[in-house]
């Protein structure tokens, strides 16, 4: 929330960037360790990967290839969103009023290759209802300490279950069900693989009713469906979130589940101050909502993210923003940029970004003061002559543009071995100041010229970090 938190939002550069700066006014504002963030937005995944591979980003949500991303930067974060099939508990046939009949149907779901046909990569079979990993139990967590509640794929237990279900409706073999889901390419194939499954396993014919995403909501609520595919995440970090909605005493809920027992139990809850008692009695709500089958899980969503290894204690949260900076640092480190043929490369510090610039070999900008270096090469035979060439032709070029414009340093250096010159020109005009530092270095085939430009009160804070810059550069021969 951008009001008292330890960052505070100081632009927002609409479809484009977001800025934070660290908040003052913060009460823990001495211990927060980042000064800006700025927030990306992209439209297309495949930018944000190669921002990513060139060390633009620090972080990100991967939605797409991920293979060229080193594997410790990877890392699976639960969303604390589980999907699974939802019972109308009180359908008008009466078929999925009965939990022997629910129980099949769940128990018969082969969840591991329901996630493989439908290329759902980032989750995991859900065999319960509340989400791994960031529910809290009583030193564990909670789904770590309650285990899985149901069997995948339990052909033989969802079979006798069936049989059970009959003899007590008093059928032979179940008419056909409906199973509602919302338009879309995902949501269309699990409804193809999972009526596939029910046939297959159970020879238990369903019919698909596929309609629009408000309008799949708008019958569920009304209660004018058997089955349907949904989903809920988490609201909050405890079990509760998952189970409350379960609860006809406070309103009628979706599922059409009406079951005094355990609308006591989440009042119990609710009132129980103990933790351990109270975690104890949600154990037990779980419990008792996977056993009567009044869904059936099918998948808990995690979301990859990257992260640098430098950037650490980087929190992810389920609810609310994605990334959580609060606890965050950065360790110093420098970064290698080369040119598209690999033979000049440049140390930075990580404040400096590159840019995708068609008519240079490499532009980076640095992301904390107003300051960028173009590097470009020509063709060269190698001479001193022609170094010295270039160089003047490029002094003389920018003292062109103002008489007030003059040449403050020019001298011959070394550079890692290779012969160079290097010059600083300040350019002034009625309404700019500018500095160009740069150098040219000369190879047998190619002459690079690297220029900084900045304004001059930048430019004298940040001359030492610039010439180490410099003196950084290596030429592959």
């Amino acid at each position: 929330l951008v009001v008292n938190g330890p960052f505070k939002l100081a632009a927002w550069e609409r479809g484009h960037v977001i800025r934070y700066e660290k908040n003052p006014k913060y009460w823990n504002a001495k211990n927060i360790k980042i000064d800006i963030i700025n927030a990306y937005v992209y439209f297309l995944n495949n930018d944000a990967l190669q921002d990513y591979y060139d060390n633009n980003l620090d972080a990100m949500i991967i939605k797409g290839n991920e293979s060229n991303i080193p594997k410790n930067e990877i890392k699976n974060n639960y969303s604390g969103t589980v999907w699974y099939v939802q019972f109308n508990n009180s359908d008008k046939a009466g078929i999925l009023s009965n939990a022997n009949i629910r129980k099949a149907l769940s128990l018969s779901i082969n969840r591991q290759e329901f996630l493989k046909l439908t290329g759902r990569e980032t989750a995991d079979p859900a065999l319960s209802l509340v989400a791994p990993e960031i529910i809290p139990g009583k030193e564990k967590p909670f789904r770590e300490e309650a285990g899985d509640l149901i069997k995948d794929n339990d052909l033989q237990a969802a079979k006798a279950a069936l049989s059970l279900g009959l003899k007590e409706k008093k059928l032979t073999k179940l008419p056909e069900l409906t199973l509602l889901i919302s338009s879309g390419v995902i949501s269309e194939k699990q409804g193809e693989v999972l009526t596939q499954m029910w046939k297959e396993n159970l020879g238990i014919n369903v019919k698909v009713v596929t309609k629009s995403f408000g309008e799949q909501m708008s019958e569920m609520y009304k209660g004018n469906y058997q089955m349907a595919i949904a989903g809920w995440g988490a609201d909050y970090l405890d079990a509760m979130t998952y189970l409350e909605m379960f609860d006809s005493s406070v309103q009628p809920n979706q599922f059409g589940y009406k079951n005094t027992e355990f609308n006591s139990l989440i009042k119990s809850i609710k009132n129980e101050a103990d933790t351990s008692k109270r975690i104890d009695l949600l154990k037990k709500a779980e419990k008792k909502l996977i056993n009567e089958a009044v869904v059936a899980p099918l998948y808990f969503l995690y979301e990859k993210t990257a992260i640098k290894p430098n950037i650490k204690n980087v929190q992810f949260s389920p609810t609310g923003a994605k990334f959580d900076f609060t606890f965050a640092d950065v360790v110093e480190l420098e970064r290698t940029f080369e040119t598209a043929d690999s033979k000049f490369s440049m140390k930075t510090n990580q404040n400096w970004h590159k840019q995708r610039v068609d008519d240079l070999d490499l532009m980076l900008i640095d992301s904390v003061d107003p300051i960028w270096v173009t590097v470009s090469s020509f063709s060269s035979t190698g001479s001193t002559s022609e170094l010295n060439t270039y160089v003047d032709m490029e002094i003389k070029s920018r003292l062109k543009t103002s008489d007030s414009s003059k040449l403050i340093q020019k001298e011959k250096v070394r550079i890692n071995s290779l012969e160079a010159v290097k010059y600083q020109i300040s350019l002034s005009s009625s309404y700019l100041e500018r500095v160009i530092y740069g150098v040219f270095i000369s190879t047998p085939d190619k002459v690079y010229k690297v220029q900084f430009f900045a304004y001059p009160d930048v430019f004298q804070q940040r001359k030492a970090e610039i010439d180490k810059m410099i003196n950084s550069i290596t030429v592959a021969r």
